[in-house]
């Protein structure tokens, strides 16, 4: 075998093609074997710029075949002809374009694939997501509009080969023309569709009578039963698999495919992820609406609802019954939220309690199987706040608490938890967007808009995420608090399958006063309710009282019994301290004290050293931070956060996480500023 030595593929292919609007990337291919050996990473949900595919170049060797990852306008229509008896279909096709308008052509690149179908390519705003148009007999994929972030293999990998144009060809076709040629296309549809298929865009929601118990299958259903559900949708296992954020993706092939793969699965958690359209009667990677629509990530519970004919008291039947074939302990229902009157008054729920067996939903054992919440929110790992608890954030006025929520907010609307100018915060990231909730009893409508504002900023936000919810209650009347909270959970829960955050900013400001006890318990109850009917944590900034560092009246007091943490903020002269009160499940010395300050050049608070008492130490200290600021970032000099810590340990002999604290502290204190490219550079107007 020859020993390959250097690219089959240049760079400067690859820049062509970038040049004329495409995302090319560079592929390691097995010309025996005919498929990709080795890929780059290449999960950009937009084009790059071209230091990224040269990255990726640079990432591959050899580079011996190419990818086109088609995001909109650029796009094309995939001929598979192996899903189809007729293998004329494509010169059909192009017999009707040719007759009826062939101008067309001219505007289109078509090539050959390695398995004898076709790829026409075109440009067409408004083309967005992948759309099916044809089928076989058999609901096989047949022709297909490929863009919206798909990969495809492409000319001048081995076995593809251009056959009409060149990719600089490619002219915009108008509306019409685009319109035409689909039109085509959905003549060899062959498909009639069947009582039972899945009609795109349909929601599937556990009920709420259910909801426990199918959520509690999901977690509990042995491997091997959750396999059994997949070997009746005729799936057999391939010894190929992938390794993606953090978890591993098993390939399954539908029986007599002659395709890769037809679908994914995953057992922690447990995921079924169908890719191939001849599953008609479940929602696959083809019927998704939209990057946003997860209704095609089968979970045990939603795959067995579909294999029972879309019905959920078969469904939840059988799962008991299983529950029992396999010696599964039944979990035990969380009694439902109490019900609430005007006047916050509990109702004891109902049902009868006469016996042991009543009581025993409530009971707590070894042998129960009671999953333990991952943290959502932690400070240097300590766990601040967990699903189906509530955490408090007290202060006096105007010391940051709601700038602290406001930190909070940005890390659970971010795909990545990471939050701007806060390094010890940490937020479990929120990658399915579920619904994140924050109502504001205090601020203005303008005032609250403020923080909405730089809660987009810290996240890396131009716009409002749909799944990010905030609300200015102050302007309803008291006793229409919690049927609005109510309301307002319920619907976007449903509409976002789940609720990753709910923020109170003035949990007392649904009573009238806080220091009438009942009252006080009565709503407490109801925030704890909130929390674990939608398992998420629920954050209420609370008030101390005047000159006291006690929480407000006996609404305080009941935050302090039963929260999950409790964390206070101080504030003197211009600094802020958030540092921990009562934690639950981590020690007050495991979480560091977090001094933060306003920073004028970024418009929001920005952790800080903390300040020194005493001699003028935390001046000089400012003082060294400003020097090494000026000669780290000396014009011309910029630098991404990775090169800049890097640059900021070699400058000063320290460690990476002391480098991360400086560079945080010389973007708080305005000695450097990030441009919009990413860099961090000297704000000239403060060498001086």
């Amino acid at each position: 075998m020859v020993k390959i030595t250097e690219n089959i593929i240049q760079l400067s292919t690859l820049k062509d093609l970038y040049d004329k609007g495409f995302f090319p990337v560079p592929v390691s291919w097995d010309s025996e074997n005919r498929v990709a050996k080795q890929h780059p990473k290449h999960e950009a949900n937009s084009r790059p710029d071209f230091s990224s595919i040269e990255r990726m170049y640079n990432e591959v060797f050899p580079v011996s075949g190419m990818a086109l990852k088609l995001f909109g306008p650029k796009a094309m229509f995939d001929f598979d002809l192996k899903n189809s008896p007729d293998k004329t279909i494509y010169e059909s096709w192009l017999r009707i374009v040719e007759a009826s308008y062939p101008d067309i052509l001219r505007k289109l690149c078509i090539e050959k694939t390695r398995s004898a179908g076709y790829h026409v390519y075109f440009h067409c705003d408004g083309v967005k997501e992948k759309t099916m148009l044809a089928r076989s007999a058999e609901g096989e994929e047949l022709i297909s509009i490929y863009t919206g972030g798909l990969l495809s293999y492409c000319d001048p990998t081995p076995g593809y080969g251009l056959i009409h144009n060149d990719f600089a060809d490619i002219e915009p076709l108008t509306e019409d023309e685009f319109s035409f040629l689909c039109e085509i296309a959905i003549r060899f549809n062959r498909y009639i569709p069947k009582p039972g298929d899945y009609t795109p865009g349909t929601r599937t929601n556990y009920p709420d009578e259910h909801d426990y118990l199918l959520k509690h299958f999901d977690r509990v259903c042995p491997d091997d039963l959750f396999l059994n559900f997949i070997l009746e949708i005729d799936l057999i296992a391939t010894n190929q698999k992938r390794f993606k954020d953090g978890k591993t993706y098993y390939y399954y092939l539908r029986k007599g495919s002659a395709a890769k793969y037809s679908a994914k699965v995953c057992f922690a958690p447990k995921l079924l992820l169908i890719f191939s359209a001849s599953f008609t009667g479940f929602p696959t990677y083809h019927t998704r609406q939209g990057k946003d629509d997860k209704e095609w990530n089968l979970t045990p519970a939603k795959l067995l609802y579909y294999l029972l004919e879309k019905d959920w008291d078969k469904t939840t039947k059988r799962i008991k019954e299983l529950y029992r074939l396999h010696n599964i302990p039944l979990p035990e229902q969380m009694p439902p939220p109490p019900e609430y009157n005007n006047e916050n008054e509990t109702q004891r729920p109902a049902g009868n309690f006469s016996t042991l067996e009543d009581c025993e939903p409530f009971r707590i054992t070894k042998e129960k199987d009671i999953p333990q919440p991952e943290p959502t929110i932690t400070i240097a790992g300590a766990a601040i706040a967990a699903p189906g608890n509530i955490t408090g954030i007290s202060a006096a006025s105007k010391a940051g608490k709601t700038s602290v929520a406001g930190v909070i907010l940005a890390g659970a609307i971010s795909k990545t938890g990471e939050v701007d100018g806060f390094n010890e915060i940490q937020v479990l990231p929120n990658p399915e967007g579920r619904a994140v909730i924050h109502f504001d009893t205090e601020q203005s409508a303008a005032d609250q808009q403020h923080l909405f504002n730089t809660t987009l900023r810290r996240a890396g936000f131009d716009s409002t995420p749909d799944y990010y919810y905030s609300y200015n209650i102050r302007q309803l009347t008291l006793e229409n608090y919690q049927p609005v909270t109510d309301s307002v959970c319920k619907l976007t829960s449903e509409k976002h399958k789940g609720t990753h955050l709910i923020v109170i900013d003035g949990g007392a400001d649904y009573l009238a006063s806080v220091n009438d006890e009942e009252k006080a318990y009565s709503i407490v109850q109801y925030f704890i309710h909130l929390s674990i009917k939608y398992d998420c944590p629920v954050i209420i900034i609370v008030h101390l009282n005047p000159g006291s560092d006690k929480e407000r009246g006996h609404f305080g007091s009941e935050v302090q019994r039963k929260c999950y943490g409790l964390l206070s903020v101080t504030k003197e002269g211009d600094i802020s301290t958030l540092q921990p009160k009562i934690m639950r499940k981590a020690g007050n010395g495991e979480i560091p004290l977090i001094s933060f300050a306003y920073a004028k050049e970024k418009g929001y608070h920005q952790q800080v050293d903390a300040p020194n008492e005493g001699d003028n130490k935390a001046l000089k200290e400012r003082t060294r931070l400003k020097a090494i600021a000026d000669k780290v970032f000396a014009p011309p000099s910029s630098y991404c956060h990775k090169d800049a810590i890097s640059r900021i340990m070699q400058e000063t002999n320290r460690g990476q996480s002391t480098a991360k604290t400086m560079l945080s502290n010389m973007d708080g204190f305005g000695y450097i500023s990030k441009g919009e490219d990413g860099n961090y550079r000297l704000n000239i107007d403060k060498v001086n």
